[in-house]
This record gives C-alpha cells, sequence and structure tokens, in this order.
C-alpha cells in the first residue's frame, strides 16, 4: 500500500466543532475523567521555589550552549538525548526565544529537512 500522498486525492475539507471525534459516549465519558484527573493532579505538584530556580538555570545553560557553540536547535536536542536529558528541538526553541532568540537560516533548513 502506498501513502505517497500526492496519490491520495479527497474533497473532504471540514473540522469536527463541538463534536467528539474518538468514539462513543462512553469513550467520552472515560476520556474527560482521565483529563480531569491530569488536570487537577498537575495542580496539586506544582514546583517549589527550588525546582523553578533549577529550571531557570537548565533554559539559561541551553541558552548560552546556543549562543557560544553556534549549535541549531536540533544540535542541542541531539546533545542533551546522549545525556539522557531529552527535549525536542521545539522545547529548545522555546527556551531560546525566551532570551530573545532568533532563528537562524540552519535552523530553518533543518526543520525542512523533516
Amino acid at each position: 500500500m502506498s501513502y505517497n500522498h500526492k496519490t491520495v486525492k479527497t474533497n473532504f475539507r471540514g473540522r469536527f466543532y463541538g463534536k467528539f471525534a474518538l468514539g462513543d459516549g462512553d469513550v467520552l465519558k472515560a476520556y474527560l475523567k482521565k483529563k480531569e484527573k491530569a488536570l487537577s493532579d498537575s495542580e496539586k505538584t506544582s514546583m517549589t521555589s527550588a525546582q523553578v530556580k533549577f529550571k531557570e538555570q537548565r533554559d539559561l545553560l541551553i541558552f548560552l550552549i546556543r549562543k557560544q557553540l553556534k549549535l541549531s536547535y536540533r544540535q542541542i536536542s541531539e546533545l542533551l538525548d546522549e545525556y539522557d536529558m531529552s527535549l525536542s528541538y521545539v522545547q529548545v526553541r522555546s527556551i531560546c526565544v525566551k532570551f530573545g532568540d532568533v532563528e537562524t537560516e540552519v535552523d530553518r533548513k533543518e526543520i525542512k529537512k523533516q
């Protein structure tokens, strides 16, 4: 079976506003219950001031690595993966943008390669 997107043709254009697209009412109830539990758990486990400080320090260090070593977001992500600290390039990019970083042409080319 071919998944070549150029050979697939469809006339469907639309969205599912106000509709639950994952299943029937039972699935919807289970989904909403699980979602409510996840949201309430995340509110209960807020970060301590020490955790906030460490996160800010981590973010600053990632930004400094980018500026000093002139690495792309993807290269930083791969470097962190080598040390079991997995951050996607999107997360790395949002961290760097927080400090005023701007995407370079190299970053744009790497994103287009995907």
